[in-house]
Order: structure tokens, then sequence, then C-alpha cells
């Protein structure tokens, strides 16, 4: 009888954490981007500071590909805003001010992350997203995360 028990005990626990599992798979299928730690976000702010000018040359156009490829899934009622902090053969990274709404959060991150864009943009990317402290875009934009794609 305690030997059936210990069985029924060990099956029972086995379906509880693979249950678990599968429902934490589920809910991060839709998440676009890895975490950036703090040693990605302290480069990133450093190249961030050593660029002269981010929409100059070709810089305007770069931006222009990522900032369409972004708004196009929001109504243009959404106020949100889009900067390129730097870029170079091999990378570029944006920020992104808007509502501090989850939703809102993981449609940015998937528009940016998973657009097919052309080969002018680099394969390497980075965003960091900051809420805004009012709904109207007002106030202060603090920072939520970091994310790369690689």
């Amino acid at each position: 009888m305690k030997k059936e028990i210990l069985i029924l005990l060990v099956i029972s626990l086995n379906i509880v954490v693979l249950s678990c599992q599968s429902s934490n798979k589920s809910d991060n299928q839709n998440i676009c981007g890895i975490e950036m730690n703090d040693n990605d976000i302290l480069n990133y702010n450093n190249k961030s500071k050593n660029v002269e000018s981010v929409y100059e040359g070709n810089g305007m156009k770069l931006y222009d590909i990522v900032n369409d490829s972004i708004r196009k899934d929001f109504p243009d009622s959404l106020t949100f805003e889009i900067f390129r902090s730097f870029s170079n053969e091999e990378e570029i990274a944006i920020s992104v001010h808007g509502p501090k709404n989850k939703d809102f959060m993981q449609q940015v991150r998937c528009a940016y992350f998973n657009s097919k864009y052309n080969s002018e943009i680099p394969e390497k990317k980075y965003l960091i997203i900051y809420s805004y402290t009012n709904p109207d875009g007002s106030g202060d934009s603090n920072f939520e995360y970091g994310l790369k794609n690689k």
C-alpha cells in the first residue's frame, strides 16, 4: 500500500512539474528579444554617448526604416517616440518612450526584432524601453528594460 501511494505521489508530482513547464513556455513564446544584462546596458550607454549625430548621412535612412517598421502596427493616436541611439555596420540601437503598458511594450519589441529588414539594417539589434510618467507623454521617461536579439 505504501509503495502504491509513493508511486502515485511521484506521478502526481511529475504531472504538476510538466504542466508548469508547458504553461511557462506558452507565456514566453510571444516574448521577443533577450533581456540585456548590466554589462550590455553599460556598453549601450557608452556607445550612445560617443556618437556625434545619429541622424546625419545614412543615419536618417536607417531611422526611417526602423521607425516605419514599428509604427505601422500602431494607431496614429497613440503617443510614443522612437530614437536611434547608435548604429554601425554590425549593430543598431534604438530607444522607445511610450505608455507603461505591457501589451504596447510587447508589440514594440516584436515589431522591432521580427521585422524583415533589408540588408541596410544591421543584424544585431538593441532596444531600450522607457515608460512615460503620464499617459499623455508628459513627465519623465522611466527606464523599464533593455533587450537585444543576439
